[in-house]
C-alpha cells in the first residue's frame, strides 16, 4: 500500500498519568500501523530512517509504471533529476533575438519573430529573381577577328541599355604577340578616353606562348538610357586581331 492511499488509522490520545495504558492493544496498534504504510520499526531502523523501504504510488510514471509501486526515495530522485536536468530555469528564457549566451533559450513569442524575418528574407529573395533580367549571354560581339591597330583605341563593340545597374563582363581574344600591352574598358559613347572610364578597364600583359585571353567584369550604373562601348587597345607595335564576347545582367 502506498503513502497516498487512504486510512481508516486512528491514532491513540495520550495523556499524562491517565489512560489509555501503554500496553499490547496500544503499542500492536502502532505497528500495524507502520506496516500498513510499507515498513516495520525494524526496517525503518535499519535503513537509518531514509525514505528508500517508504513505498509510494509512482502517479505520474516517473520511476515505475503509471500508479505502480515505488519508494519515496526513488519519486524524490526522478523529481530532483528533472528539476536540475530536464526543466528550464525560467531566468534562462530570453523574450529577444540578442542573446549569446548557450545556455539560454528563446520565449515561445520569438517563433512569430523569427517567422517574420524569415518571410521578409524569402519576399526578398524573390523579388531580386523577378528583378534580374538577362540582357546578353555569352554572346559574340562584334565581329569575329576584327583588327586593332597598334595604339589606336578602338571600339570592339557597342550596345544601348536602359536606365538601370548592370553586371557587365568582357572577354577580349587577342592573337599572338608578346610585345607590349593590353587595354579593354566600358564607356559611355562620349568618354573619350581610357582615363575617363570611372576605373571600367582592364590592363594586362600579353602571353609569351600564344594568344592572350583578357577578362573585365564591372557594375555599371545608369541614371538614363546609355550607349555603352567596348573599347580596346594594344601597343605592341603591329595590327592584332580580336574576338569579343559580352555578358550583361540586369540587377536593378
Amino acid at each position: 500500500m502506498g503513502m497516498n492511499d487512504k486510512h481508516d488509522y486512528e491514532p491513540t490520545k495520550w495523556v499524562d498519568n491517565s489512560e489509555p495504558d501503554i500496553d499490547a492493544e496500544h503499542l500492536n496498534k502502532i505497528e500495524s500501523a507502520l506496516q500498513e504504510y510499507g515498513a516495520s520499526i525494524d526496517e525503518l531502523a535499519a535503513t537509518g530512517g531514509t525514505a528508500a523501504k517508504v513505498k509510494a504510488t509512482d502517479t505520474y510514471g516517473l520511476v515505475v509504471d503509471a500508479l505502480g509501486e515505488s519508494t519515496a526515495q526513488a519519486l524524490i530522485d526522478a523529481i530532483a533529476n528533472k528539476v536540475m536536468n530536464e526543466l528550464i530555469n525560467k531566468n534562462k528564457i530570453v523574450n529577444n533575438l540578442l542573446a549569446t549566451d548557450a545556455s539560454t533559450v528563446l520565449a515561445g513569442t520569438q517563433g512569430t519573430a523569427l517567422d517574420k524575418r524569415l518571410v521578409a528574407a524569402e519576399n526578398a529573395v524573390t523579388k531580386l529573381n523577378s528583378d534580374l533580367k538577362v540582357i546578353y549571354y555569352s554572346a559574340l560581339a562584334g565581329t569575329d577577328d576584327s583588327v586593332v591597330p597598334s595604339n589606336t583605341q578602338t571600339v570592339a563593340y557597342s550596345f544601348n541599355v536602359d536606365a538601370g545597374v548592370y553586371i557587365a563582363f568582357a572577354n577580349v581574344r587577342w592573337s599572338s604577340n608578346a610585345k607590349g600591352s593590353r587595354h579593354i574598358g566600358f564607356a559611355e559613347k562620349t568618354t573619350e578616353s581610357f582615363s575617363d572610364m570611372n576605373a571600367h578597364y582592364s590592363i594586362v600583359a600579353p602571353s609569351t606562348d600564344g594568344m592572350t585571353f583578357q577578362n573585365l567584369a564591372v557594375i555599371l550604373k545608369y541614371e538614363n538610357p546609355a550607349h555603352v562601348e567596348i573599347r580596346v587597345q594594344q601597343f605592341s607595335g603591329s595590327d592584332l586581331k580580336i574576338q569579343t564576347r559580352l555578358s550583361l545582367l540586369k540587377v536593378k
